[in-house]
């Protein structure tokens, strides 16, 4: 009987060295696939970053673009005010944009909301670009006619006048004018 017992145990004993051994194995070949799994995760997250540095490298590109392709209108714009403006008025200097030398003109009509390239928003919802407008006009009634013309022509927003002197010009002399105004984008 204690034969039949101690074989019993024996096989016991081999049949669990066998099932620990099959498990280590078992265990082994889980660790080696969970490593190589953990692998190829880090290889999906640099390709999805490389696809996000990607998509964001052809969305700025594709912003360029859309900006390029928008009608340009200053050409247009300057075209149309250089031929309704007074013959007796000369521009000498163009400012887009505010700059820290001129103080941005008072005005109680004037669109608060700021925008992203340093303008403003007009009330419906237009981006509005402060300029700067300097030149001689030959007396203070071919200047006011100037004012006229830009309040009347579209794009010319809350045209003012901030400085107006009578300065030599040529021969002669002439009022040198500073008006600050905005330009809708269209």
């Amino acid at each position: 009987m204690w034969a039949s017992v101690a074989f019993v145990a024996a096989i016991a004993a081999v049949a669990t060295w066998l099932a620990e051994r099959s498990s280590l194995r078992t265990v082994t070949e889980l660790q080696n696939k969970l490593n190589a799994l953990r692998a190829e995760q880090q290889a999906v997250q640099r390709q999805l970053q490389t696809g996000q540095d990607e998509l964001n490298t052809l969305s700025s590109q594709l912003q360029i673009l859309s900006a390029m392709q928008r009608p340009q209108y200053w050409a247009h714009r300057l075209a149309t005010l250089a031929e309704h403006a007074p013959a007796s008025v000369v521009f000498t200097k163009l400012v887009v944009g505010q700059t820290a030398s001129s103080p941005r003109p008072a005005s109680r009509n004037r669109p608060q909301g700021k925008s992203a390239r340093g303008g403003t928003k007009s009330a419906d919802n237009r981006q509005l670009l402060p300029i700067q407008i300097h030149g001689f006009a030959a007396d203070h009634t071919a200047l006011i006619r100037l004012v006229e013309v830009m309040q009347r022509t579209g794009g010319w927003e809350n045209v003012e006048l901030i400085r107006a002197i009578r300065k030599p010009y040529l021969a002669g002399t002439a009022i040198a004018f500073e008006l600050h105004c905005y330009s809708r984008e269209d």
